[in-house]
């Protein structure tokens, strides 16, 4: 049975697919939406994503880095605020 970073068995959970997901040379960064956790791999030394580092303490910084980039992409992408044709 598989087991979330919770502690919380997959099957009894529900939740849809809500990912945002930062990648670059050497990182990729992913969020669960509605999670505490997440995924982070050092591609470079695990080219196969088989050690997630989110929750390892010597590599808090370089998550919190990897989030202040996601957090500007997805700012990036936003649509612009429509022009203002009335006042209220």
């Amino acid at each position: 049975e598989a087991i979330d970073p919770g502690g919380q068995p997959f099957r009894t959970q529900r939740f849809a697919a809500s990912l945002e997901t930062l990648r670059t040379e050497d990182w990729k960064l992913t969020f669960h939406r509605g999670h505490e956790w997440g995924e982070m791999y050092d591609l470079r030394n695990d080219p196969d994503e088989f050690v997630n580092l989110w929750s390892d303490a010597g590599y808090r910084a370089r998550r919190q880095e990897l989030t202040g980039q996601l957090v500007e992409a997805l700012l990036g992408a936003m649509e612009p605020l429509a022009e203002r044709r009335f006042d209220y």
